[in-house]
């Protein structure tokens, strides 16, 4: 049986290689490697002010988070919430659960309504 932190970075883990299909030497996972960011509890639960600042370290110069990978990440925060709130909780499985594509499809037609609160 795997302990609840295993679960929490086998989650992260999924998130940022096969739902946003990052790579290792990419900025958003430089800088969470970096920062210590190792479960996707810590994800859940950063601020916009958390994200909007991520930087990384690379050969003694301080590069910010690219603004694409630091919306995409607020957006799978958007995600989490909406999810929740269909599902009355959440999960470590919640976040195994999603796809690439469903996310995709999240960001297309139900995001722009939460963004500008129209959202139901």
């Amino acid at each position: 049986m795997t302990t609840p932190k295993a679960r929490g970075t086998q989650a992260l883990e999924h998130v940022i290689f096969k739902v946003l299909r990052l790579f290792d030497d990419s900025p958003l996972v430089l800088s969470l490697h970096q920062d210590g960011y190792d479960c996707i509890s810590d994800i859940a639960t950063m601020t916009d002010k958390e994200i909007d600042d991520l930087e990384y370290i690379q050969d003694d110069i301080s590069f910010r988070v690219i603004k694409k990978q630091r919306k995409q990440l607020k957006h799978l925060l958007y995600w989490r919430d909406w999810k929740s709130r269909q599902l009355n909780h959440f999960t470590h499985e919640e976040w195994m659960k999603l796809t690439s594509d469903s996310f995709n499809d999240f960001c297309i037609s139900i995001l722009p309504d939460i963004i500008r609160g129209s959202a139901t």
